[in-house]
């Protein structure tokens, strides 16, 4: 089971176009306009029962409702950019109640997900070093860091010193920067490849 978040606009597209569902019969729109918040349980059986295959809803305690159950199911946040459709995907519950309750994000629309589609770019970078051998990598609003190292070349003798600190840091503010980032240097490896040949 999905539980597919966003407006819904951007809901119904994705399930019609990406995930196939058929609108009439295989998404379920919980809960009802009379539902009380004290009765949101009876919606979470009713998944349980009838299994759809997309159940989508607007309301904040029905989402807590779902990711609070023993139910399974994953969690995707789909949104329109630019004409396009895009969709954040969550695996797991207990992922999705990772990012909502730990990193304190919102799954039905995430604006800091979203800060990059438009173009701005907020991607910075660190450090003016020659022979860089360590490489900090940072998510700026998840205070997430990961160092990396170079390894040493095989083919040349004037290689990179491990023994001595040479690092950049690139910090980025919004995972689809990442996106980019791996997007742009394996462009600028096919260019190159072309030319030089590739690593096998």
């Amino acid at each position: 089971m999905i539980l597919l978040l966003g407006k819904n606009d951007a809901v119904e597209r994705y399930a019609k176009e990406i995930l196939n569902i058929d609108l009439d019969n295989d998404i379920a729109y919980y809960p009802d306009i009379i539902t009380h918040y004290s009765e949101l349980s009876q919606w979470v059986e009713l998944a349980r029962r009838e299994n759809p295959p997309v159940v989508t809803t607007q309301r904040l305690d029905m989402i807590n409702e779902f990711l609070h159950s023993d139910l399974d199911f994953k969690v995707i946040t789909a949104v329109e950019i630019d004409g396009n459709i895009k969709g954040r995907v969550l695996e797991s519950k207990e992922k999705a109640t990772y990012v909502k309750e730990i990193l304190g994000l919102e799954l039905r629309w995430k604006p800091h997900f979203l800060r990059n589609f438009g173009g701005e770019i907020f991607l910075k970078v660190v450090g003016n070093k020659e022979n860089v051998n360590q490489i900090k990598l940072t998510h700026k609003d998840l205070n997430i860091g990961f160092n990396c190292f170079m390894k040493p070349l095989p083919y040349t003798a004037d290689n990179i010193d491990i023994s001595k600190p040479e690092r950049i840091e690139i910090t980025f503010k919004d995972s689809y920067e990442i996106d980019n980032l791996i997007h742009i240097l394996e462009k600028f490896k096919k260019e190159c490849s072309e030319y030089i040949g590739e690593w096998r």
